[in-house]
């Protein structure tokens, strides 16, 4: 067997264990976001309905949730910062920092009790960076997917986004204009293999 048929098996594996782990990316932010959006919205009318009986509510259900939130990052994730969108930037400009897998349930939990409680925000940021960090953490997993941190980063977001706007063209515009920033062949298919499965959900 010659060494250029080698290296085209090689390739076509490499690039079947890449649209693999997309797949696997995609279907595990696809339950995330469900949760994240779900539980949230049950939450939310649960404690409307509350503060629709009591107006008093309406002020001391915000302040619970920071309280809440405020116990949980500094005991539970010792005092982590959460910088939400900007920790994905830092995470695809830089070689060496990496998204730790502690960001997928703390901004869950915050965006669930945030949002849940009456906070002024939504739960898109959360969805974003927890998503992401499930990418990051694929391409960790393996030395040849090192090379495409980004675009395994974005496979997480654009099924994170899909789900969240039930939009799949929201997701992969939010990934190539916000995050990535640029296109190229592996890029464009990893897009859409994971949008393939969601079209499961949606169809």
């Amino acid at each position: 067997m010659s060494f250029t048929h080698l290296r085209k098996n090689f390739h076509y594996i490499f690039i079947q264990k890449l649209f693999v782990a997309s797949i696997l990316i995609a279907v595990l932010s696809s339950f995330l976001a469900i949760s994240l959006k779900h539980t949230t919205e049950y939450l939310e009318d649960i404690f409307l309905l509350k503060a629709e009986n009591q107006n008093l509510f309406i002020f001391v259900f915000p302040i619970v949730g920071l309280f809440i939130i405020y116990f949980l990052r500094r005991y539970l994730f010792k005092g982590k910062e959460n910088k939400g969108i900007k920790e994905i930037f830092e995470e695809t400009n830089s070689k060496n920092k990496s998204l730790p897998l502690y960001k997928i349930p703390s901004h869950f939990i915050n965006g669930l009790f945030t949002v849940a409680l009456g906070g002024s925000t939504g739960i898109e940021v959360s969805t974003v960076v927890s998503t992401a960090a499930i990418g990051a953490a694929t391409h960790r997993k393996d030395n040849l997917f090192k090379k495409y941190k980004t675009e395994l980063i974005c496979a997480g977001i654009t099924a994170g986004i899909t789900i969240l706007f039930s939009s799949p063209i929201a997701g992969i515009l939010f990934s190539i204009e916000v995050i990535s920033k640029k296109t190229n062949r592996i890029f464009s298919l990893q897009m859409l293999l994971p949008l393939q499965w969601l079209r499961l959900y949606y169809f």
